[in-house]
């Protein structure tokens, strides 16, 4: 932790306060803690005034955290749908997972729930994604050389375009397929175009025409996602 960096409780709540170069002070609420950036400048007595007064919205914030890990246990979405996950013992003594009825099936032998759950969503989302590269490569035209699967905590994907490597978010598979289309022809255009100017975002638009409130939407979601 760095020296300008403390935890301290205020009004009930464990926060962390980071004194930084800014001009004013910020808050966040993650899943499982809240952090406050703070000016050299401020006080306490200002830290404190700031949180009592956005104390209702820290914790509509921890609520909502609190409830998505709660429904994280009992469903998995994928492409935007719900499923419920029913965990079984298996009875070929193999770990798989499957979709069934409209039912997330997990059959436990050896493996843990996670490392069954997480394998199955990357063979699928590898699936998807390469059907979706393979929909747009008539238009981009540009050699993937690599695609990697994984979990992103602050983008839903990279690439490096001198190399021709993409990155996709894991978690880009709990999306509705437009959105998953959007962020896939996003990096396979700047393959092309390093850069997000003219050149780039016209290339999307004549792809996709409605790229904008696809982008829109996808960016909406991120705070909640990732």
């Amino acid at each position: 932790m760095a020296n300008n960096s403390k935890i301290a409780e205020i009004y009930g709540i464990e926060i962390r306060i980071t004194k930084k170069r800014i001009k004013r002070l910020i808050l966040r609420v993650k899943p499982d803690s809240v952090c406050l950036s703070a000016p050299f400048w401020a006080s306490l007595d200002d830290i404190k005034a700031f949180v009592l007064k956005n104390i209702a919205w820290i914790e509509k914030r921890r609520e909502f955290y609190a409830n998505l890990a709660q429904d994280s246990q009992k469903y998995i979405q994928i492409l935007g749908k719900k499923y419920e996950i029913c965990v079984q013992e298996s009875q070929n003594k193999r770990d798989f997972a499957e979709i069934c009825d409209e039912k997330f099936i997990i059959n436990l032998h050896r493996q843990t729930q996670e490392k069954i759950t997480e394998k199955w969503q990357k063979m699928v989302a590898r699936e998807i994604f390469e059907e979706l590269i393979t929909k747009f490569q008539p238009r981009i035209n540009r050699e993937i050389k690599s695609l990697k699967i994984r979990k992103m905590t602050t983008r839903w994907g990279s690439c490096n375009s001198k190399k021709g490597y993409i990155n996709l978010n894991l978690r880009l598979l709990e999306k509705p397929l437009n959105l998953v289309e959007y962020v896939v022809l996003h990096e396979m255009a700047h393959l092309i175009h390093a850069n997000h100017g003219r050149e780039f975002y016209a290339l999307l638009g004549e792809i996709m025409p409605d790229y904008r409130e696809r982008e829109r939407e996808i960016n909406k979601k991120i705070a909640n996602s990732l």
